[in-house]
């Protein structure tokens, strides 16, 4: 008995995890190496070409830059306007832009680069920042028509990030004999740079930083021989506290705000945490090799070895089985009208619907029946099941509905 028990409990444990997260349809067996989400529905996705959706992964249509072999980066600072790096063939390092969702590409490759561009990120329309393999970075303040070389010595860049249009972060080592991770910053969009942290601790290495606003971020640092530490600053790099994750190495990580983030450890299974690293749940249980991951405000999305691409509703921290005791939904299944009880008096700010693969279908129209019940008209909605999210003045309360004309 014991050992038809055990086999069970973890099928229905693992089915758990995945219901969190649907597979998309990407139409590529080709392995997915970036991704980058600018907005909770635009996306792109980079293998041996680009792919890109509109509607948050229901579909995709492939996309190329000319003379693109290779793509070590990718990043849309908005959903149309975004810049890849890497290879050219033949003539060898490349940056590109595009305005027009990828429709046309400019090249601004830095005639003064030395190494191979890493990554790439604008801050705004004019200003961004190029790492490259070599020392120090390269900055444009006219849209990459031009770039200008920065030297801090012998310092080497892993990781950038633009949480705002004029605060930036770079990350790495110095380049010394101490060989010591390194962060420096801009307030100015890339025009000046300067040293914020070094940590002086020999063999250690910034592998990625992120930043969910100006002061606020979080970075993976590497030391030689020992596992990867998570850090978290609250005061722009000046200081860090101790983020503990002993799930496996750290491979990559997304936050979508201070209190919501997910890594990818070095098996590929996903860990999530909903109280800033406090604390981490395993979220997606190891399937196949992932490559990275990115988050926007709602979703979260993870691509990796054999085209495989997957979504998860960050807000919906419930399954599509679970109610809330604080709320009900009636008549369920329900058709163009239904109505909202909540469980006490309160103000009900907005009401919208979350599907099965996790698309947030907009908000839902309402009147107030009374200081607890509102009506709500969903005749907009498709047959099918959703999340019903309803947010108060106090809460979020989400409850199961389905819709069956």
């Amino acid at each position: 008995m014991k050992k038809i028990l055990l086999p069970i409990l973890f099928s229905i444990f693992s089915t758990a995890l995945y219901s969190q997260w649907n597979t998309l349809t990407l139409n590529s067996s080709n392995t997915l190496t970036h991704c980058t989400f600018p907005t909770d529905d635009t996306g792109y996705v980079t293998s041996g070409k680009i792919y890109r959706t509109f509607n948050g992964g229901l579909n995709f249509d492939s996309i190329s830059v000319p003379t693109m072999g290779q793509y070590n980066n990718i990043n849309f600072r908005k959903g149309l306007d975004g810049v890849v790096c890497g290879y050219m063939l033949p003539s060898g390092p490349g940056i590109f832009r595009t305005l027009n969702a990828g429709q046309t590409w400019v090249n601004i490759t830095a005639t003064n680069a030395v190494g191979t561009p890493l990554d790439v990120r604008f801050a705004d329309a004019i200003h961004g920042t190029c790492l490259t393999s070599a020392p120090g970075l390269l900055n444009t303040a006219n849209a990459g028509l031009t770039w200008d070389t920065v030297t801090f010595g012998y310092d080497y860049f892993n990781s950038l990030d633009y949480p705002t249009t004029t605060t930036g972060y770079v990350g790495g080592f110095d380049g010394t004999f101490n060989y010591s991770g390194v962060i420096c910053k801009t307030t100015d969009a890339g025009v000046t740079w300067n040293v914020i942290n070094n940590f002086n601790e020999s063999n250690t290495d910034i592998l990625q930083l992120q930043f969910v606003n100006a002061d606020t971020g979080f970075l993976s640092l590497t030391t030689y021989t020992q596992p990867a530490r998570f850090l978290r600053t609250r005061d722009g790099a000046v200081s860090f506290d101790t983020v503990y994750f002993n799930n496996g190495q750290i491979s990559k990580f997304a936050f979508s705000d201070y209190m919501h983030g997910f890594i990818v450890n070095d098996s590929g299974s996903i860990y999530r945490t909903t109280d800033a690293g406090v604390t981490w749940s395993l979220d997606h249980l190891h399937y196949i090799s992932l490559a990275d991951i990115n988050s926007t405000s709602n979703f979260a999305y993870s691509v990796g070895s054999a085209g495989y691409i997957i979504k998860r509703n960050i807000l919906s921290g419930i399954s599509f089985f679970q109610n809330n005791s604080q709320i009900n939904v009636f008549p369920n299944p329900g058709d163009n009208k239904v109505t909202i009880q909540l469980s006490f008096g309160t103000e009900v700010v907005s009401v919208s619907a979350i599907d099965i693969t996790g698309r947030n279908c907009g908000n839902i129209s309402f009147e107030n029946e009374s200081e607890n019940k509102i009506v709500l008209d969903t005749h907009s909605l498709d047959n099918g099941f959703y999340i019903l999210e309803v947010v108060t003045k106090n809460e979020i309360l989400k409850v199961k509905f389905e819709m069956s004309r």
